[in-house]
């Protein structure tokens, strides 16, 4: 292949990576579900085929109990989650009146360390909200939309999941036919490496969340913080985002604390919890679960997370990994588009054979 050709191919993909960023930007509404179904179809196939061909049920029936069970399991969660969201907003008046001290400490600090007089503060805090609350509209039109997206997906994604479990076979099918038979095989390779891939990628990423959420609930219980369980829940979900969620779990279990009127020595004890369940998940947990079945480098997961996130905002970022997971997978079982998949993992190159290099003797 000549140096022309390589670089038209080079522009080709680069140039549909680019028209599948815009189409899914502005097509976000519908992509987004549609890409969660599919997923969430791959997860739950074997329990289809053990309805199925296990039990011998009757396909359309096996398909709805896989639905059913799926939404029980969700529903057994947010049912779980938003209890404990409701006592914990209960008390939101005396989180705030010790949110109110904790501030009060803080400008006293800003005042004498930084010498920035109270009147000064004040004006900038003031300042600030009233850009925040400047456009009470478009607040008040972000939150119906969001509760509006949230409706829909719970009504829509179901129904989605329903329909790309029940026309598998024909998905199949076309995507077998339309590469030709002499690349029937590479494709068949590629569909069965993606499936093994997704399917032990959220599993574990499954397992992993509710061993984390487990952690994190027992050290917050036995360093004695109040809503443990609603820390630790949030720690478990926001830890499925690489790098990005357990910061933003931290951050706000400290806030949780200050509000509960945690003293300097709870608030370095809750700091150690964090470190140490995240040290069990950095080097136990996460390569035995999950890193095993998608080898991704850091520089791919952050950005793919931060383009996720961009793109479609929490639903991105969640699903920004086992989109890039298939995609790797993809540039792995093709000659031409092997260097992508080396360039995504993380296995790096030996630059330096220690064998070769010559020691110098000691006399």
């Amino acid at each position: 292949m000549n140096n022309s050709s390589r670089i038209l191919r080079i522009t080709l993909i680069l140039t549909c990576i680019a028209l599948v960023l815009a189409l899914t930007y502005f097509g976000k509404p519908i992509i987004v579900p549609i890409v969660f179904a599919i997923l969430i179809g791959i997860v739950l196939r074997p329990v289809e085929k053990l309805l199925n061909v296990k039990l011998r049920i009757p396909r359309i029936l096996a398909l709805l109990v896989t639905v059913l069970l799926f939404i029980c399991l969700v529903s057994a969660i947010l049912f779980f989650t938003t209890y404990e969201l409701t006592r914990f907003i209960s008390d939101l008046p005396t989180l705030e009146k010790n949110l109110h001290v904790h501030f009060d400490k803080v400008q006293f600090w800003i005042f004498h360390t930084l010498h920035i007089p109270y009147a000064s503060q004040e004006q900038y805090i003031h300042t600030a909200t009233v850009q925040a609350m400047a456009n009470p509209g478009t607040i008040a039109q972000r939150t119906m939309s969001s509760l509006t997206s949230v409706f829909s997906a719970a009504v829509v994604l179901p129904v989605l999941l329903f329909l790309v479990m029940y026309y598998r076979p024909l998905f199949l099918n076309f995507l077998l036919k339309v590469f030709g038979n002499e690349r029937r095989s590479k494709i068949a390779v590629i569909i069965s490496d993606t499936k093994l891939a997704m399917q032990g990628y959220i599993f574990g990423l499954f397992l992993e969340m509710v061993t984390v959420a487990a952690l994190q609930t027992a050290a917050m219980w036995i360093i004695g913080i109040k809503y443990y369980v609603f820390i630790g829940l949030l720690t478990g979900v926001l830890n499925v985002i690489p790098y990005i969620g357990i910061m933003i779990a931290g951050g706000i279990g400290i806030l949780i604390s200050l509000a509960t009127g945690a003293d300097t020595n709870h608030m370095l004890l809750l700091i150690l919890g964090f470190a140490v369940v995240q040290l069990i998940d950095n080097n136990i947990l996460l390569p035995r679960l999950v890193a095993h079945r998608v080898r991704i480098n850091a520089f791919f997961s952050i950005s793919g997370v931060i383009t996720g996130g961009l793109i479609a905002g929490v639903a991105g970022m969640f699903l920004a990994i086992p989109i890039m997971a298939l995609i790797k997978v993809v540039f792995d079982n093709i000659d031409h588009l092997k260097p992508w998949g080396e360039l995504m993992g993380d296995t790096l190159p030996k630059t330096v054979r220690w064998k070769n290099i010559v020691w110098p003797k000691i006399h």
